[in-house]
């Protein structure tokens, strides 16, 4: 009986170890039990932290903590993320249907020259293989440096100082408005060109988050993020360093189908009022 009393345990065992394996999911069940009532988001593809931390509205270093995460805060598809408390659980975001997204091109703006495919020859069947003849291993790809996004030799222009991302007239102020998203809306035909307001690393570049579309985040210090939202297309990827006014994405449309780009500040997490930090125009 004591043997068959065994076998159900190593299967439970069994189980448990390759649904772990399969799809690296963090239970519920090993919080304490003070964490399980807490608001959580469940990772998904194509996710960074700052991203999830710009959804939810809260600072990525107090979700970093929250979750005992490092530098350079690695996560994976089906982690479970306990948020910070006092995060509204309707305020996690939800994926959005993204079609599939244009190349990502360089800032350099040069025309991607199309390769012929190629096609494995094979020998003549007069001749074949000797079998004396080792098959090649595959080269070995070198273990890519995980991103770090330092941005401690950045440095961050003062406010009043910050470049303007288009130079399209304001449609929407929403940091005027209580109670809603932060940031403006700038008029832009589709296609215009979106720049860096300052300095800094991308830490997202997709279309992750639903109410911005193709969107990008830049780190410019360890508190000050900036996004430049309904994008047409993207021009940087995630880890890249760019220069205040660099070329970072071609403009699209809000979800109202108005031409527009969407750019916001946030500090700590918080958004501010855009319009202190960037240069006054003229007139």
């Amino acid at each position: 009986m004591a043997g068959w009393l065994r076998i159900p345990l190593l299967l439970a065992l069994l189980l448990a170890l390759l649904g772990g394996a399969a799809c690296s999911t963090q239970s519920l069940l090993s919080w304490e039990a003070s964490d399980r009532t807490r608001p959580h988001y469940k990772v998904q593809w194509g996710d960074t932290l700052y991203s999830i931390a710009w959804g939810v509205g809260t600072d990525f270093q107090r979700l970093a903590v929250v979750n005992d995460l490092h530098p350079p805060y690695p996560i994976f598809p089906g982690q479970i993320l306990r948020l910070p408390n006092g995060v509204d659980v309707s305020a996690v975001p939800r994926r959005a249907k993204v079609p599939a997204t244009t190349p990502v091109q360089s800032s350099s703006n040069r025309p991607a020259v199309a390769k012929p495919p190629v096609v494995a020859s094979r020998p003549p069947a007069t001749q074949p293989v000797p079998s004396s003849v080792p098959a090649k291993s595959p080269a070995k790809r070198p273990a890519k440096a995980p991103e770090r996004h330092d941005v401690s030799d950045v440095a961050v222009p003062n406010l009043g100082r910050w470049k303007w991302p288009h130079h399209g007239a304001i449609l929407k102020n929403w940091g005027a408005r209580k109670h809603q998203k932060s940031g403006l809306d700038i008029a832009a035909k589709p296609g215009g060109a979106v720049t860096a307001s300052a300095a800094g690393v991308v830490v997202y570049s997709g279309g992750g988050l639903a109410r911005y579309g193709q969107l990008i985040i830049v780190k410019h210090s360890e508190e000050l993020l900036s996004a430049y939202a309904y994008n047409q297309s993207l021009l940087v990827k995630k880890g890249q360093r760019i220069r205040a006014g660099e070329k970072i994405a071609l403009s699209g449309r809000s979800p109202d189908g108005v031409g527009a780009v969407h750019f916001e500040i946030r500090r700590r997490g918080k958004p501010v009022d855009a319009l202190q930090y960037l240069k006054k125009r003229s007139g």
